[in-house]
């Protein structure tokens, strides 16, 4: 038996042996298919949650929309993130407070829309096609991660509560994924480069026990639980509870609302092109002027009120709490003028916000108070508006129209896509500044319900029926507009429209809007506003031919002097001829920055720390000592700037201008000026390909894609900032590009691949680096078959202090030393150091170390230093304030006589006296 079983034995082995292969591949396959069927149990499983959260959403956002540009988020979907760059390979911490929970979704929010550019085994190997690049991403790219994106987006969406439906079948509320390497068109079907990325929102915590709601609010009650988890003060999440439980009550307004208008559905009437010199004559007409202002733009709205100005109208101007800047300057212009006065009261307006609303009728009231005050009209104008018509034509035209009131209606009767595209049918409640929406609600019967644009012309009989009617149609609508979205378009209308006085409606606001849709409707709001918006853009002389019409429209917006200055003298000329040749300043625009008595408006730490840097360098350029000599100037001046302000000529940003206060050997307190030009460190090196169609590449803060700037003027960057990279191209073949950032040690910080489809004029990105960033001069490169086309410096400026207070030893090393372990994206790009052919930066790093360690005097000559790597004094002068028996600084001219000093003459924008016609222009 023994035998026999060896011999079995033996048999068996060598069955085995001979049969080994298919043997193997059978157990592949069971192996397979158990990993299947697990996946798809976990898939499912997946399914089945996301099903029950998309069914805690209103039904409304259920449902699929097939609106014009339906394609977009599926073409912006084709684009998955590469599994291969997924966790990262990077040795780094995670920066504090991060939760291993959403390690998933900081992955994604990683790579930010872009993806990563693949690094070459050998560095010089690397693709250089594009379509090659993409075949041998294919596998790795199939079908990955897109379950994983969309859960994540229906988690945020879901506890944001934000105004989204399904996102594979409506664009139209695509801003919960926000490209920014988007184009000016976010309806283009191109989707190559572009990731749908995640918008960089918390999910919503527990609420903490600090208010106290008197019905029970649940998880289950999606939008006013995440309201309240994001709002930041007890009192706004009271103010979010308070009113949740009154809309569960139904007692937040009126559900039903009688209407006296005589005449069924909108009686709208319109004015036709008018020739106004036929208008009968009339009698004259006085316009109350409600000036909603805020920003820093002081010498436009002196501009406009010189052009509006007449001794017969009446200017109230609000101004935004926020901006303590503009009003304090606004109230020395109201102290020239009889007719200027400035609202006793402050309120801070947002985008949508239910606080402009309040703005008007407030100011309404106050105007009907004013007893010695006659006016007829009462027209609301903000900073961004300008007369396109003289104010003769306006008043004659008024005069005209007297019984009528001025209001554009979006012009469809009862249209519910009109309701639900102005969120009228949702609550929204705002505080903390902002409008947080709650929920759904329904709509009071009984009334025609309108809207449209939220400038108006009103006469006083009509302003008076809203602020004296005592019924339950007017109480009942400022009751239900107190929490709603955009109420100033809509508000003043469905008062008009079902009231006695509907008759009366002409359907124009007199304004024209340089409305560009694809430009201007790329949800900018968002940060302010549970909601997806859009805003007009700026007028430039190419837009100047929809200002020159017969149409009865006497206002137009936007307009803005930081985008273009040309547009506006244009406009001026337009109504009242040219200025006379040689008119100084008409060319130069000033914008101010910074002052020294603001309080809430104050500057970022690295434009602090540069701005005193500054002061030091002219001190050092003109050689200016505190004891008076022959040679050398008696002006002692101030460590701390007095104003910065931003320069521009013909329509350019030339640099910045700072101001000083200064005292001289008399004691006597005088200004110093000093002017330091922007300098241009972009480099276009190659023009063939991608290089030939490049415009203009730079790196900066709060970029504006609708206008196309920076917003934070001089680009002045800190380590704790988030610097962007914008670019600008002309129209032609399509490339793809990689772009590249390296830090001052030589250290590729980040990398990313993209695409320039033909028809794109505009690119920017911003890395979601990890802070801080390493300070010191900074590369930003770009490339197309791993050659260099076109490169940009830009600076990181260190740090000595921080809310204008010193940092200790340890936090001057922390804030200046770079992000730990130099982990800036979470990756390693070193082996793309030889395409660059970087010098090797173990001695830049050692000095960049030596360099954190600094303070005191040593580091402020860092900080000197490497602002003068960017930044010198082009010119300089005094600005006497106090008369002298002589010249203390000699060497010093008068300011007046540079085009570049905010203390040259500006004739544009200064109000004189007034005329014998009663007008300032």
């Amino acid at each position: 038996m023994g035998t026999i079983r060896t011999t079995r034995t033996t048999r068996s082995s060598r069955w085995c042996y001979r049969y080994r292969y298919a043997i193997y591949l059978a157990l592949f396959f069971v192996v397979f298919q158990i990993v299947v069927a697990i996946n798809f149990l976990s898939l499912d499983s997946q399914e089945q949650k996301k099903q029950n959260e998309l069914n805690a959403l209103p039904r409304e956002e259920r449902q699929a929309d097939s609106g014009a540009h339906g394609s977009w988020i599926n073409s912006k979907m084709k684009f998955r993130i590469r599994p291969d760059l997924v966790n990262g390979d990077y040795d780094g911490n995670q920066p504090a407070g991060h939760s291993a929970v959403n390690k998933e979704e900081d992955n994604l929010l990683l790579l930010h829309q872009q993806k990563l550019t693949k690094v070459p085994s050998d560095g010089k190997n690397a693709p250089s096609d594009k379509e090659a690049y993409r075949t041998n991403l294919k596998a790795a790219e199939e079908g990955l991660q897109i379950k994983n994106i969309g859960k994540i987006a229906d988690d945020a969406e879901t506890k944001k509560g934000l105004n989204v439906v399904n996102r594979e079948t409506d664009s139209r509320h695509a801003h919960i994924f926000h490209s920014t390497f988007n184009s000016s068109d976010p309806s283009r079907d191109k989707s190559n480069g572009k990731l749908a990325r995640l918008e960089e929102w918390e999910r919503p915590p527990t609420p903490p026990a600090t208010y106290y709601p008197k019905c029970s609010i649940t998880r289950a009650d999606v939008e006013p639980y995440s309201a309240i988890s994001r709002a930041t003060t007890s009192e706004c999440k009271q103010d979010i509870a308070d009113i949740v439980c009154k809309m569960k009550q139904g007692t937040l307004y009126p559900m039903k609302m009688p209407r006296f208008c005589p005449v069924e559905g909108k009686p709208l009437k319109e004015v036709d092109n008018l020739d106004e010199v036929n208008l009968s004559p009339a009698s004259t007409v006085r316009i109350a002027y409600i000036l909603v202002v805020n920003g820093r733009a002081l010498r436009q709205v002196r501009r406009l009120i010189k052009l509006l100005y007449h001794s017969n109208h009446f200017f109230y101007i609000h101004v935004d709490e926020r901006s303590d800047y503009l009003h304090r300057e606004l109230s020395k212009i109201a102290d020239m003028f009889p007719n200027i006065l400035m609202t006793p009261w402050r309120y801070a307006t947002i985008w949508g916000g239910a606080s402009l609303l309040s703005v008007y009728l407030q100011a309404m009231e106050d105007l009907l108070k004013m007893e010695d005050l006659q006016w007829d009209f009462i027209i609301n104008l903000s900073e961004s508006d300008f007369p396109i018509k003289t104010n003769a034509q306006l008043v004659k035209f008024l005069g005209h129209y007297r019984q009528n009131n001025f209001l554009k209606s979006h012009g469809r009767d009862e249209s519910s896509r009109f309701i639900k595209k102005q969120g009228l049918d949702r609550t929204f409640i705002e505080c903390d500044n902002h409008m947080w929406r709650i929920g759904d609600r329904k709509l009071p019967e009984g009334i025609v319900y309108d809207g449209g644009s939220d400038w108006f012309a009103l006469n006083r009989e009509y302003c008076q029926y809203l602020l004296t009617a005592n019924n339950t149609m007017v109480n009942g609508l400022k009751e239900m507009f107190k929490y709603s979205l955009l109420p100033a378009e809509s508000f003043f209308h469905l008062v008009l429209v079902n009231s006695e006085h509907c008759e009366t409606l002409i359907d124009n606001n007199l304004h024209i809007t340089n409305w560009k849709r694809k430009l201007g409707c790329q949800c900018q709001y968002k940060h302010i506003v549970d909601w997806c918006g859009c805003s007009p853009n700026v007028f430039k002389p190419e837009d100047f031919y929809k200002v020159k019409n017969s149409r009865p429209v006497y206002f137009s917006r936007k307009f803005e002097p930081v985008v273009s200055l040309a547009v506006i003298n244009q406009v001026d000329t337009y109504l009242y001829n040219a200025y006379p040749m040689g008119t100084p300043g008409m060319n130069t625009y000033f914008q101010s920055i910074y002052h020294e008595e603001d309080t809430l408006t104050v500057a970022s730490d690295g434009e602090m720390t540069t701005y005193r840097a500054f002061l030091r360098v002219l001190k050092e350029t003109v050689n200016l000592n505190e004891q008076p000599t022959d040679k050398n100037c008696s002006l002692k001046i101030s460590d701390m700037p007095h104003e910065v302000s931003g320069y521009y000529r013909m329509d350019s940003l030339k640099g910045l201008i700072v101001t000083a206060r200064a005292v001289d050997s008399l004691n006597h307190t005088q200004m110093v000026e000093a002017f330091f030009p922007l300098s241009n460190l972009h480099r276009i090196l190659n023009i063939d390909g991608p290089g030939g169609r490049l415009k203009r590449i730079e790196v900066g803060l709060n970029f504006d894609a609708k206008e196309r700037i920076f917003r934070k003027y001089g680009n002045i960057m800190g380590p704790y900032d988030s610097p962007t990279f914008a670019s600008l191209w002309v129209k032609g073949s399509e490339y793809s590009i990689t772009i590249t950032w390296i830090d001052p040690a030589n250290h590729i910080a980040a990398s990313f691949d993209t695409t320039i489809e033909a028809d794109r004029e505009e690119l920017h990105h911003q890395p979601p680096f990890n802070k801080p960033l390493r300070p010191g001069k900074w590369t930003l490169k770009i490339l197309y078959h791993w050659e260099v086309v076109a490169e940009v410096n830009f600076l990181i400026v260190p740090l000595s202090t921080m809310k204008n207070k010193e940092l200790s030893p340890s936090k001057l090393f922390e804030t200046n030393s770079g992000p730990l372990k130099n982990n800036y994206v979470g990756k390693d790009f070193s082996p793309l150091r030889s395409v660059f052919d970087l010098e090797d930066n173990s001695a830049l790093l050692a000095e960049a170390n030596r360099n954190s360690k600094k303070s005191g005097s040593e580091l402020v000559k860092w900080i000197d230093d490497s602002i003068k790597t960017f930044w010198s004094v082009s010119g300089f002068c005094l600005h006497k304030q106090q008369p002298s028996p002589r010249s203390s600084c000699p060497q010093l001219k008068v300011c007046t006589e540079y085009a570049w000093s905010t203390f040259s003459l500006d004739i544009k924008s200064h109000l004189g006296k007034v005329n014998a016609f009663g007008r300032l222009r």
